[in-house]
This record gives structure tokens, C-alpha cells and sequence, in this order.
């Protein structure tokens, strides 16, 4: 038999992620606040940007995979989550970052 391995790397869709994944980010967005506010002390707008547009990500995947579950507990953990990073995101905007 001839089995031919591909060599083309197969891309997930974009918004493609697990629940797990989905907790694992949302805790490292948190754990990472910290650096955030002392690089918009220093002015490093490039690693803020790209912590704030992170934040922006997050949102749409949790939109887009809480569209696949059913299950009401898991609806309601992706719900707290984004309501949480959508609050991180206005509080940077209030506070200038």
C-alpha cells in the first residue's frame, strides 16, 4: 500500500476552538492584565494593541462556539466569560489603555 502523507498543513477555521482552549485563554487574558498596565505605562502600544484586539478575539470565538452547545451550563460559563472580557475591554478604554 502506498500511503502518501500530505504535505500541506491543514488550517482549522479561524474561530475553531474548545471549550477547554476557550478557559485556558480566558485565564491567561486575566493573568496577563498585569504586564499590559505596566507596557501602556512605558508606552509599548504595539504588545497593548495586540492584548486589546486579543480581548476582541476572544469575544467573537466564544460567540461563535457558544452557537454550537446546547447545554445550558456550559451556555451560561461562555456567557460569564464574555461578559467578563467585554468589561476588561471598556474598563481599558475608560482608563485610557
Amino acid at each position: 500500500m502506498n500511503h502518501k502523507i500530505s504535505t500541506k498543513r491543514r488550517k482549522l477555521p479561524q474561530l475553531a476552538n474548545t471549550l477547554h482552549g476557550i478557559e485556558e485563554w480566558y485565564s491567561h487574558i486575566f493573568k496577563h492584565l498585569g504586564w499590559i498596565v505596566l507596557a501602556a505605562g512605558k508606552g509599548n502600544t504595539k504588545k497593548v494593541d495586540a492584548y486589546k484586539h486579543s480581548l476582541e478575539q476572544f469575544v467573537e470565538v466564544v460567540d461563535h462556539v457558544a452557537s454550537e452547545y446546547e447545554d445550558p451550563d456550559r451556555l451560561h460559563d461562555m456567557n460569564v466569560m464574555k461578559m467578563h472580557v467585554e468589561y476588561l475591554l471598556s474598563f481599558l478604554d475608560e482608563i485610557g489603555i
